[in-house]
């Protein structure tokens, strides 16, 4: 499974049980994005005995994955499921995604303000945002707080 946060580690179990299943069952990848999709709402999952079945069942798997649909109908085929909406996972991927960004802009050399400038463009935020989200994850050392 591709880990979409390798360096910074979200705390799993703070989110709702439902995620947590998905992630075992399908990954973060395919839980972000069915997340994504379809957050916030019921979804039917096909037995894919119809063809309507297994037309819902493609697309499904066009926005997660055939591997993911496959699971996720072996253990939910012919029921609802609610995605949770999870709007704190999502924002707190982003930004732990920014950050990441930032240190690889940062190693390159590029400016403190140009970065944020190309990160609020990357990420259509605004650079008072970037900043902010840069703030609340670096802490000034003891040493230079005078300087």
């Amino acid at each position: 499974m591709k880990k979409l946060l390798s360096d910074t580690e979200l705390d799993l179990k703070a989110f709702p049980e439902a995620v947590q299943f998905l992630i075992n069952l399908i990954g973060e990848d395919g839980t972000f994005s069915l997340i994504q999709h379809y957050g916030g709402s019921t979804l039917r999952i096909p037995r894919g005995d119809t063809i309507v079945g297994r037309t819902k069942i493609d697309l499904l798997a066009q926005k997660i994955g055939k591997q993911e649909v496959h699971n996720i109908v072996q253990t939910f085929g012919g029921t609802c499921i609610y995605i949770p909406n999870c709007k704190k996972l999502l924002t707190a991927k982003q930004h732990a995604k920014i950050i990441q960004d930032r240190d690889k802009l940062a190693a390159k050399g590029i400016s403190e303000r140009q970065l944020v400038s190309d990160l609020a463009r990357r990420y259509k935020l605004s650079d008072r945002h970037i900043w902010r989200i840069l703030k609340k994850s670096y802490t000034i050392p003891a040493a230079f707080k005078n300087c």
